[in-house]
């Protein structure tokens, strides 16, 4: 994860991996709720990934505390039930 510290260190570098980081997400985002019809697209992939940065900002710098790989499976699973069940209404 891109550390608040880093950012002031290598200010354009990590702006630019972190440009290239969110681009990805937005994309893989997209694939994976395209299929619903009734569906901004522009809109659900910052919402998912305001919450999944939001988890890392949280728990890993600001209480210093790791997150388990299976915390993270479990936790995205419930961000994805969540988001699933909102856009089936």
């Amino acid at each position: 994860m891109i550390t608040f510290s880093e950012v002031n260190q290598y200010s354009e570098k990590v702006r630019d991996i972190y440009q290239k980081l969110i681009d990805q997400i937005d994309e893989l985002l997209v694939k994976i709720f395209s299929k619903y019809k009734n569906f901004n697209l522009k809109i659900i992939p910052k919402a998912f990934r305001g919450i999944i940065f939001n988890l890392f900002l949280t728990n890993e710098i600001l209480l210093r505390k790791d997150i388990t790989k299976s915390e993270i499976n479990r936790i995205f699973s419930s961000y994805v039930k969540i988001i699933l069940n909102s856009i089936n209404r």
